[in-house]
Order: structure tokens, then C-alpha cells, then sequence
């Protein structure tokens, strides 16, 4: 009897002293399965202290964004968990304040597939993660599912603003850097917010050009129309947003997002084929009034440039877009997995 109090006193002491300590930088953190296991596993977390790393090889990687870097925020991954997870990590974020030329502080987040590092391209496993794949042929012998989970922590204050966004990334070449002059086409998924999103009304600026930009909805009969899926029986509706820019190497640019048309009503984890999302962009392209703001021959390169066919999808990142307040922001998951089409 004694023998099994010892053994409890110390388990009891150890689970303590693990949850007493702090979570940065080679410290230990008490971490519950995100599958659901009632297991209690010990991480020691790795600090990122530069811009882009690779956690896996041509598989995964983290960007910590130049603005954050050197700062108060932090970004820490658990190592061990990759395999099993992905480009997963913990953003302890702190505004830093800027306000020069943008309120956002960057885009910390996973990168599935292909990256740059230290200046150099490198290009993701495609047996892995499906990537690179021109657009099209993507679909039609495997499926890319993205497996996304996202959750926070003291993230919900009345000076908190963020959101969490899928991007992904097209390059007009398989194996080259793709160009951000030339990356005429942009897709956004949005997850959750907080005092982000400001409705759904059309941005026309129509005869001010100086604006630098405008965006129009997909409507149908003067509504949203709706872009539904469905994960695990449950439908999720998102509404379609086309923004456009009048400056500089943008003016060409179209850039797609996705916007829950209810904040509550998010996927826990979501996990869809992102070719239907890409498919989808240039489907809906028709039911804006887009067509009535610009003209023919601009309308007509939109239409062009929507998941062009010869473009490639190179990667797909997930993180938060941050911009004020204190908060601790996590990709829980962040994954793809393959699935043959039969």
C-alpha cells in the first residue's frame, strides 16, 4: 500500500510540475490528443527565430512573418506531433503596432508543399501532398483533401482582430518560384474571426479610381448565392467574394475568397477537396456585377485568369491573418490527404 501511494505522489507531482511549466522554446507542454484520446502526452516545442523553416522535409513548413520576427509575439511548433499532424503550431501574438502601410502584422502560418528558404524554391513532394499539379489534371486521378483544425485562446477581446484563412498558392511553372508580379489569381478560404468581416455589400467605387480596390459578391436574384459543402453530414454555407485592384502590378489580379455567411457555423475541422473550391471560382465569376463595373476586355482577362487551366497549384498555406490585440492563435491540424478518383 505504501509502494502504490509513493507511485501516485510522484505521478501526481510530475503531472504538476509538467503543467506548471511555461510553453516556449524547449519547455514542457501537457498536450491532449486532437483526435479526440484521453491520453496526455509531453511536447517539448521548438521556437522559430527566422522567417520561413521546414519541420518536414518537402512536406511541411512555418513562416513567421517579417514584422513579428524579433518582437513579443512567438511562434512554436511541437515536433513530435508533425508526422501525425502537420504544419501545425502556436502563435502567441502581441501587436506590434505598425501602421505604416498596412494594420496587418503578416500571415503567420503551414505551408503544405512546396516553399521558399534561405532564397531558394523548394518544391513539395507530390506523392505526398499532391503538389505541384496543373489545374488541369488536378481532380481527375486523385483528390487533394485539406484537413484543417484551428482553435484560440484569449482571442476574443473588444481589441482583438484576426483571421483564419486557407491560401492557395498558383505559379505559372512546375518547379519555379512562382512570382508575386505575376500571381494574377488568389484563393482564400476563411475559418474563423474576430471583428473582421464587415457584411456582405459590394465595393464598386464606380468612377474613383484612386480607390485601390473594389469586390463584388456572387448574388443571384439580388442575394448571396450561397457555396455549400458538406463535412460529416453537416451543410456549411460560404459566400463568394471577387476582389480587384487598380494599382500597379495588381491591375491584372483577382483575388477569391470564401466567407462563411455564418461565423458560428464553421467546421470544427474542416476537410473538403480543394478542387471544388477552385473549380467553383470560376463558376460563380458570372453571377457577379463585375461585368457592369470594368470593361469588355477586362472582364474577359478575369475570366481568363480564373483557375486557368495551365496554372499550378505549388502549395497551400493556413495560419492567421493578425492585425491587433493579444492573443494565442493555433493550427491544430493541418494536413492533405490523397484520395484516388475511381
Amino acid at each position: 500500500m505504501k509502494t502504490q501511494i509513493t507511485k501516485l505522489s510522484l505521478t501526481i507531482a510530475t503531472l504538476l510540475t509538467l503543467i506548471t511549466s511555461t510553453l516556449f522554446g524547449g519547455e514542457n507542454l501537457i498536450k491532449v490528443n486532437t483526435d479526440g484520446a484521453k491520453n496526455i502526452s509531453v511536447c517539448s516545442r521548438e521556437s522559430l527565430d527566422e522567417r520561413r523553416v521546414i519541420i518536414k522535409d518537402n512536406l511541411y513548413g512555418l513562416t513567421f512573418p517579417t514584422f513579428l520576427l524579433g518582437g513579443d509575439s512567438r511562434l512554436s511548433y511541437c515536433a513530435k506531433d508533425v508526422d501525425r499532424l502537420g504544419a501545425i503550431f502556436r502563435l502567441d501574438y502581441k501587436d506590434t503596432g505598425r501602421q505604416e502601410t498596412s494594420p496587418m502584422d503578416g500571415y503567420p502560418s503551414g505551408i503544405i508543399g512546396g516553399m521558399s528558404v534561405g532564397g531558394k524554391w523548394r518544391i513539395g513532394n507530390k506523392s505526398q501532398t499532391g503538389m505541384p499539379v496543373k489545374l488541369s489534371v488536378l481532380g481527375k486521378k486523385e483528390k487533394i483533401i485539406v484537413e484543417w483544425k484551428v482553435s484560440q485562446e484569449n482571442a476574443y477581446d473588444k481589441n482583438d482582430v484576426w483571421q483564419a484563412t486557407i491560401n492557395c498558392i498558383f505559379g505559372s511553372t512546375r518547379d519555379q518560384q512562382p512570382v508575386g508580379a505575376n500571381r494574377d489569381f488568389d484563393l482564400v478560404i476563411q475559418s474563423d474571426t474576430h471583428l473582421f468581416n464587415k457584411g456582405f455589400t459590394d465595393k464598386a467605387n464606380r468612377g474613383n479610381h484612386r480607390e485601390p480596390l473594389a469586390y463584388f459578391f456572387a448574388r443571384k436574384k439580388g442575394k448571396i448565392l450561397p457555396f455549400t459543402i458538406t463535412i460529416n453530414g453537416k451543410k456549411y454555407r460560404y459566400a463568394v467574394r471577387y476582389k480587384i485592384f487598380h494599382s500597379g502590378d495588381k491591375e491584372n489580379k483577382i483575388h477569391v475568397k470564401y466567407i462563411p455567411l455564418n461565423k458560428a457555423n464553421t467546421p470544427r475541422t474542416f476537410k473538403y477537396d480543394i478542387q471544388k473550391f477552385i473549380k467553383n471560382s470560376k463558376k460563380y465569376l458570372k453571377y457577379t456585377a463585375l461585368k457592369q463595373y470594368v470593361d469588355e476586355i477586362r472582364y474577359a482577362n478575369y475570366k481568363d485568369t480564373l483557375a486557368k487551366r495551365s496554372l499550378y497549384l505549388k502549395a497551400i498555406a493556413g495560419g492567421y491573418e493578425v492585425y491587433e490585440g493579444e492573443s494565442i492563435l493555433k493550427n491544430d491540424m493541418f494536413r492533405v490527404r490523397l484520395v484516388d478518383v475511381k
